[in-house]
């Protein structure tokens, strides 16, 4: 919410309405709108189809929009003097990181290095050290986010469905294991099911090995600062056996490469355990949180854009 109060109450609810239209009108592309002052939600413009159609708007009908596209442009451009070597079987191709990042996001060009999957990558010279182009650890996590903004702003990518980012700790068990548990964190609540992510590589063996996993989710603060899961008096637990895992090498802007392992787990695939505080599902746990602030980024959505579109004249888009 961006105030100091950590409750979603009648009182701040007027001011949470201020930081929302202020961030969807005037925020940098890159950042993202606090949700809590306890850090624990947040949300991205890009993460709804209604707010891209509203950014999207501002760029082709405001000044201010504009303005900021071409601050995101130009810094972007300045990546066309960072020279790259791409490297294939047959010979190596000189290019310049823009272009590289630009190439990457295109659909046939991932097609093609899923086919051939053994292009390398050096930012120092012909010569080398190379990496995998498919490993992302020459990416810079806030570039990588930028030009997805870039791509989205000028109607050249799919637009994604509602989801929620945030910051919750949970743990991870497995049958088999030497540890008892390994930490997690929820960095994603979809409609669909939940994004989590961790840096051990002991749990992407494990998941490759086990097949099944039990999950722990700490959601006491969640519960005191957004008032939500009344049925559930302690953390969420429930355990899964079908899951998508992917791995990222993608640095952060000021940290060395990182080995983030992604996993998306649907809700149909959690299972409830009952351990002291109830079988209330992960999917009946969030259904109130998603709506609530779907619901209230939508209609301020619709109005900042209905504005737009009378003052401009253009009539309103409509996601594809």
């Amino acid at each position: 919410m961006g105030r100091n109060d950590l409750t979603y109450t009648e009182d701040n609810y007027y001011d949470h309405l201020i930081d929302l239209n202020s961030y969807l009108q005037g925020a940098p592309f890159h950042e993202e709108l606090k949700l809590d002052a306890a850090g624990l939600l947040s949300f991205h413009w890009a993460d709804c189809q209604n707010t891209c159609l509203l950014e999207i708007a501002e760029v082709l009908n405001s000044a201010r929009g504009r303005a900021r596209l071409d601050w995101l442009n130009h810094n972007l451009q300045k990546l066309k003097e960072i020279p790259t070597w791409l490297r294939g079987p047959v010979s190596t191709l000189h290019s310049n990181l823009y272009d590289t990042y630009d190439n990457f996001l295109e659909m046939p060009f991932r097609h093609a290095l899923d086919a051939g999957k053994d292009v390398l990558i050096s930012m120092v010279g012909e010569a080398g050290p190379y990496l995998p182009l498919m490993s992302h650890r020459w990416q810079d996590k806030s570039v990588f986010k930028n030009f997805i903004s870039k791509k989205i702003l000028t109607k050249k990518m799919p637009l994604r469905h509602f989801r929620i980012r945030s910051n919750l700790k949970g743990l991870v068990y497995f049958q088999a294991a030497d540890i008892d548990a390994f930490p997690l964190t929820l960095v994603q609540i979809m409609s669909s099911g939940c994004l989590f992510l961790w840096n051990s590589p002991i749990i992407y063996s494990k998941l490759v090995e086990e097949k099944l996993a039990s999950f722990q989710i700490d959601i006491r603060a969640l519960r005191e600062v957004h008032g939500v899961g009344e049925k559930t008096s302690g953390p969420l637990n429930f355990c899964v056996h079908n899951y998508k895992f992917f791995r990222s090498g993608i640095p952060g802007p000021q940290h060395g490469p990182q080995n983030e392992i992604f996993l998306f787990v649907r809700y149909k695939d959690m299972h409830a355990i009952e351990r002291g505080g109830g079988t209330e599902t992960v999917e009946e746990f969030f259904k109130p949180l998603l709506d609530r602030y779907y619901n209230e980024i939508n209609q301020a959505c619709s109005s900042l854009l209905t504005g737009i579109t009378k003052s401009s004249g253009v009539p309103p888009l409509v996601a594809a």
